[in-house]
């Protein structure tokens, strides 16, 4: 495995790849909100691709996760995305012309399409969402049992898992001008969509009228929020290759 630090603003950011020399494509993953570079998209991926296939697989730890510099309670939207944007640029510059996807999970697939929305990404050849959090903040409200429209502007939401984060009003408010159903998006791209059965989190319907408003197309697991059944790693890895 090889890492390289780049700067991002007024931090550092440490992205992770597998050994692939030479790719043919890149995949990109966007960790969810419990996670970390190493959550479900890099360490299986990397470990279910063989570098005959010439995939590069690449994470980082987002914004206030794992090893950043970035406190939870100091995490903005333009801070998250702007880390994107720096990680997508260096992935051009390094690698010229190799087509660049982003694999994203839960918050992951938040921050993949409010990047898209904000941001044009010349690389960008596709996204393939898993479970995305479409509406990051009623699921932070339904998970931490708070009512955003009650918060003063002093709040600090305490997330209960064991990464221990805080999180700013301010960020809540981020979340809330960036509905991913109201934002204008800057490029559109192929975008897979994939939607657990038996997921408890996010709202199926949700995810339909997603689906609807930004032409995705669907497939369906009979698994939960978070992927565990190897039957469909097996066919997630499939679908990487089909890219």
């Amino acid at each position: 495995m090889k890492c390289v630090e780049l700067v991002s603003g007024n931090h550092k950011i440490k992205l992770c790849m597998n050994d692939v020399k030479n790719p043919n494509k890149i995949v990109l993953c966007m960790h969810g909100l419990n996670g970390d570079l190493w959550g479900d998209g890099f360490s299986k991926l990397k470990k279910r691709l063989p570098i005959e296939d010439k995939i590069l697989v690449c994470s980082f730890d987002s914004a206030g996760h794992g090893e950043s510099e970035v406190n939870s309670i100091d995490i903005t939207l333009d801070i998250v995305i702007q880390e994107i944007t720096d990680v997508a640029n260096y992935l051009e510059r390094e690698y010229k012309n190799i087509p660049l996807y982003f694999y994203a999970t839960s918050y992951g697939g938040y921050r993949a399409m409010v990047a898209i929305a904000k941001n044009k990404y010349e690389n960008l050849n596709g996204i393939v969402l898993v479970n995305p959090a479409i509406k990051m903040l009623e699921v932070l409200e339904k998970l931490e049992n708070f009512d955003y429209a009650k918060l003063n502007d002093d709040s600090i939401i305490s997330i209960n898992s064991n990464l221990n984060k805080f999180l700013s009003k301010r960020f809540l408010d981020d979340l809330h001008d960036n509905d991913l159903f109201s934002v204008d998006y800057k490029m559109k791209v192929p975008i897979k969509l994939v939607i657990g059965n038996e997921d408890d989190l996010i709202p199926k319907q949700d995810l339909i009228d997603f689906a609807n408003l930004t032409k995705c197309q669907c497939e369906y697991f009979d698994d939960g929020h978070c992927i565990k059944n190897e039957k469909s790693w097996a066919r997630i890895v499939e679908i990487i290759k089909e890219l």
